[in-house]
C-alpha cells in the first residue's frame, strides 16, 4: 500500500512538473507542432478602413480600429495563415501569409469601394475642360521617366505597352512585397521587377493614394487598383468600369479624375 502511495505521489509530482514546463513554454511563446516545439511569431494587420471586418483562418478577429492603426496578434503559430478583410460595399481582400518564428509579419491590406463615391462633371461645368486637359496630357511612366511614390522609395513604369515594372530607389529600403532575400534576387529587384502583365495596352499608371505598395492603372474597359505583392494571390480590384477610360490623380491623393470618350464626361472618383 505504501509503495502504491509513493508511486502515486511521484506520478502527481511528475505530472505537475510537466504541466509547469508546458505552461512556461506556452507563455514564453513556444508551441508544439507536428514538426516539434517551435517559437511563435507576431502578425500585424494594418487597418485599411475604420472598423473593417477581419478573419484569420476563418475565425473573425474584428476589433474597433481607425484606418492606419495596427492590430497586433502575438504568439501566432508559424506557418501559413489565411487573412480575409471585408467592409460593406467594398471588394474583399484575401491573402495567405507566412508567419516566421520569433519575427513580426506585417500585412497591409487594401480595399476599394465597389460603388465608389464621386461626382460626374459634364461639359457645361466650368472645370470640365481643365480636368479633361489634365487627364489627356498625362504621360505614361517609362523606364527613363518613372512615377515615384509619395515617400520617394519606389519607382514604377510601363514597358512593351503591357508590362508594369517596379523597383526600390535605394538599397536601404528593400521591401518584402517587391524583393526576395538573396544577392541575385536583390540585384534583380534593384534593376526592376515585373509585377503585372496586362492583356491589353496600359494607358495610365500611378500609385494608389499615398501607398508605395499598391498601384492604379487603366487598361481595357476599366481602371484597376493592384497590389505589388505577388505572394500566392495578387489582389486586383476595379475602381471604375466604362468604355476606354483614362485617368490622372486629382487635387488630393484620395481622388482620381477619369475621362471616358465613350461617355463624354469626366468622373471624379474617390475609392
Amino acid at each position: 500500500m505504501k509503495e502504491n502511495k509513493k508511486i502515486l505521489r511521484w506520478g502527481i509530482i511528475t505530472a505537475a512538473v510537466l504541466i509547469i514546463i508546458f505552461v512556461s513554454f506556452y507563455l514564453t511563446g513556444y508551441r508544439l507542432t507536428t514538426t516539434g516545439i517551435v517559437r511563435t511569431g507576431v502578425l500585424e494587420i494594418v487597418a485599411p478602413r475604420d472598423n473593417f471586418r477581419l478573419f484569420i483562418d476563418n475565425v473573425e478577429r474584428t476589433k474597433d480600429v481607425v484606418e492606419g492603426e495596427s492590430l497586433i496578434f502575438r504568439n501566432v503559430t508559424p506557418g501559413k495563415h489565411e487573412v480575409i478583410v471585408t467592409y460593406e460595399n467594398f471588394w474583399p481582400w484575401f491573402k495567405q501569409v507566412e508567419v516566421t518564428p520569433n519575427q513580426k509579419t506585417i500585412v497591409k491590406p487594401f480595399i476599394v469601394n465597389s460603388t465608389p463615391d464621386g461626382e460626374v462633371i459634364t461639359k457645361d461645368n466650368e472645370s470640365y475642360d481643365s480636368i479633361r486637359e489634365a487627364v489627356e496630357s498625362n504621360v505614361l511612366p517609362s523606364v527613363d521617366n518613372p512615377k515615384i511614390s509619395a515617400d520617394s522609395t519606389i519607382a514604377i513604369w510601363v514597358e512593351n505597352e503591357t508590362d508594369i515594372y517596379a523597383k526600390p530607389l535605394s538599397e536601404e529600403y528593400l521591401p518584402e512585397f517587391l524583393c526576395d532575400l538573396g544577392e541575385a534576387n536583390v540585384s534583380e529587384c534593384l534593376s526592376g521587377k515585373k509585377i503585372w502583365h496586362s492583356d491589353e495596352p496600359i494607358r495610365d499608371l500611378s500609385f494608389y493614394k499615398e501607398r508605395n505598395d499598391v498601384i492604379v492603372f487603366s487598361s481595357g474597359y476599366a481602371v484597376f487598383a493592384l497590389e505589388m505583392d505577388k505572394t500566392i494571390i495578387q489582389n486586383i480590384q476595379s475602381i471604375f468600369k466604362g468604355g476606354q477610360p483614362y485617368f490622372t490623380t486629382g487635387k488630393t491623393p484620395e481622388e482620381y479624375y477619369i475621362v471616358d470618350d465613350n461617355l463624354e464626361i469626366v468622373v471624379v472618383v474617390r475609392p
